[in-house]
């Protein structure tokens, strides 16, 4: 908001967090062969490349295997038609011990950006992705973002009736200040290495909902926001219809039940 109160639309850095070619691979990931899930990465990144929210001034992928990725930084030369500042950073994953959920992969590639980055300031405002995955109607959550102000939004669930809980929030896509995360959400990945949780969805949800009072966090989007790609766990298509179901009855759900 400037001095006459007047909304302005803040300036996005978008990141794609990513792994190619994971070692810790199991027999549940049936997404698992490098050049398959290169080929989502680049999908996806083309696609961000083209979106035309003009307000998203810069993309930084950030990936942890170590993948050559010489064909995305070409399709950033000769592609990049909204002249977006793109940074590519990689690191080797930190060996997982067995049974720590995967989600550490994905908080490690989220800390190393914030800090190795030259493009995420401390003033940043970062949507981060799945670096897989795509959503056409982010713009819709910007203009709510612009408005807001808000320090973390993104989609969770958090509802209990009978024997169904749901309490966790949806990381394949969310919006935060850089600030916010340095002081709240920054190293909290060790918790899943100690086994004091879980997951990375609960977790952050568990870190999450207390700080509502104090600071400007959204938890839940107000509107239905389509995902495009394919799950690397399910191997399902998030725009299959049986997917799309599964959204929405979760969204009616968590208006209509109370929360815990």
């Amino acid at each position: 908001m400037n001095a006459r109160g007047i909304h302005t639309s803040c300036e996005y850095v978008l990141l794609m967090t990513a792994c190619i070619k994971p070692k810790n691979l199991n027999r549940s990931s049936f997404r698992a062969t490098p050049h398959i899930r290169f080929e989502d990465y680049k999908k996806a990144f083309e696609y961000w490349l083209n979106y035309s929210d003009k307000r998203i001034k810069a993309i930084v992928f950030a990936e942890n295997s170590g993948y050559e990725l010489i064909e995305l930084k070409k399709i950033a030369n000769k592609k990049n038609i909204y002249k977006r500042n793109i940074e590519f950073l990689q690191f080797e994953e930190t060996e997982r011990l067995p049974g720590v959920h995967y989600g550490y992969s994905d908080m490690e590639i989220i800390d190393y950006a914030i800090y190795n980055s030259k493009l995420i300031t401390s003033n940043s405002i970062i949507i981060k992705t799945t670096g897989r995955l795509y959503f056409p109607q982010l713009n819709k959550l910007l203009d709510l973002q612009d408005k807001k102000q808000y320090d973390f939004f993104s989609d969770a669930r958090d509802f209990s009736f009978w024997k169904l809980e749901k309490h966790y929030v949806v990381t394949t896509l969310f919006i935060m200040k850089t600030s916010f995360y340095k002081q709240h959400l920054f190293d909290i990945k060790r918790e899943l290495a100690e086994n004091t949780a879980s997951h990375m969805e609960t977790l952050y949800f568990k870190t999450l909902k207390p700080l509502r009072q104090s600071n400007r966090i959204q938890l839940g989007f107000p509107f239905l926001i389509s995902t495009i790609g394919i799950g690397a766990h399910s191997n399902s298509d998030y725009a299959s219809f049986k997917k799309r179901i599964e959204a929405i009855g979760l969204f009616i759900l968590r208006r209509i039940l109370p929360a815990s």
